[in-house]
Parts: C-alpha cells; structure tokens; sequence
C-alpha cells in the first residue's frame, strides 16, 4: 500500500483552472458564502473567510454497511459532471464540484432539497496534494457534507451519511478520507463521536478571502 501521508504542499483548490472556469469558482464561492451566512450567521461567515494558523484535522475511516433509514417521502440523486446542469435547475444548487470531477449526492424531500455530500475518487482535485493523501482505487475522499437548518435536528444527516456510505460501497469503495477544522465543535463531534474517525494528520494555514498562506508559501484560491 502506498505512503497516504507525506509532504504538505500548498494548492488547496482545484487543479489550474481557466479564466472561464475561475470565474465559475467564484460563483461557486459566493453559493457556498451565501449558503453559510444564511444557515451560521455572520460569525461563522467570517471566521470561514479570514483566519490565522486555523488547523485542520485530516481523517480516514473503514465503511461498511449502513442501516437505510430513507423515508418514502425522500429520494437520493446523484450528481456527476453528465447531469450537473439538470440537477442545478432542479434544485437551485451550485454543482461546479461536479464540473470538476467531483461527485454529489443530494437528498431530496417531496422536491426540496435536504442536504448534500461531495466526494471524490480521484486525485485531480489538489487539496489533495496538500493533505498528503493519494488515494488507491478502493478509497474516496469526502467534503462538503450539509443539511439545511430546515431539516436540523431530524435524522436527515444520518440518512444523508449512511446513503453516501452505502453508495460508496456499491462502487467497490473500503475506505474515505475527510478533513474538519478543530475549532468546529459540531464537526468534531460528528467525525470523532458519530462516524468513529481516525485522525491521520494536522494541517495549519492562513486565510484573507480566497488568499490562502501556508509555510510561508501564497496562494489564490482560484
């Protein structure tokens, strides 16, 4: 098995991306800064775009199967880079990840959307360089994990994570990766209490907007 954890290189983002394709970033970006205002507040907004020597916590966790708690009344879909634009019409969501390789599963309640997970089974998002992880063919790496407040407090997170694992086994993977900042209190009791992860490996950088720092090294993250 190859080496997961190694240098940390900053290039936290996506690979080299083309003017159009930056400009589709940052409408992604300003989905995803709207999307937490609305659900976190101010606070939270601004600690998510300007923060000094903020650690990460790097993970990874053997799945197998979940129990499906999946209501008659929800439904899963799954988003890729071949029916992104249909399911951003239908749901009102920002799917560039899906543009660029990643991949979606969006929970859905009579029409409207619950909540989403992101994943990715490949390396060409370069984040991944910077956690140090390559992945093998039977491994995932996981990100974007949400559920609107609207549906707070139920069990859609726990249908929402037991799907995605279950999906993923589907498609022959053994084994994610995720990452969640360590003064993030609800992450951490999610991944540490809840999903049982392993940590592997911490990460400190800066942030101002989409300027990112790390070992003395700048970086725009477009």
């Amino acid at each position: 098995m190859r080496n997961k954890i190694g240098r940390i290189n900053l290039e936290y983002g996506f690979e080299r991306a083309t003017r159009r394709e930056s400009g589709m970033k940052l409408l992604y970006l300003f989905d995803k800064l709207l999307r937490t205002l609305t659900s976190e507040g101010l606070r939270e907004t601004l600690r998510e775009l300007i923060f000094l020597n903020r650690t990460l916590v790097i993970i990874e966790k053997e799945i197998g199967p979940a129990p499906r708690l999946l209501g008659e009344d929800m439904q899963v879909v799954m988003a890729n880079g071949e029916n992104f634009r249909e399911c951003q019409e239908q749901y009102g969501i920002n799917l560039y990840l899906c543009q660029r390789g990643a991949t979606g599963l969006l929970l859905c309640k009579q029409g409207h959307l619950v909540g989403f997970q992101f994943w990715t089974r490949d390396c060409r998002l370069n984040f991944l360089e910077q956690f140090g992880i390559s992945l093998n063919k039977d491994e995932a790496y996981l990100f974007d994990f949400f559920v609107f407040p609207a549906f707070r407090g139920t069990l859609a997170a726990k249908i929402l994570s037991a799907e995605t694992h279950n999906l993923l086994i589907s498609e022959g993977v053994r084994k994610f990766y995720g990452a969640y900042y360590l003064d993030n209190l609800k992450a951490l009791w999610w991944h540490r209490a809840f999903l049982k992860c392993r940590e592997i490996k911490r990460v400190t950088f800066s942030q101002f907007l989409i300027i990112e720092i790390n070992n003395g090294k700048l970086k725009i993250n477009l």
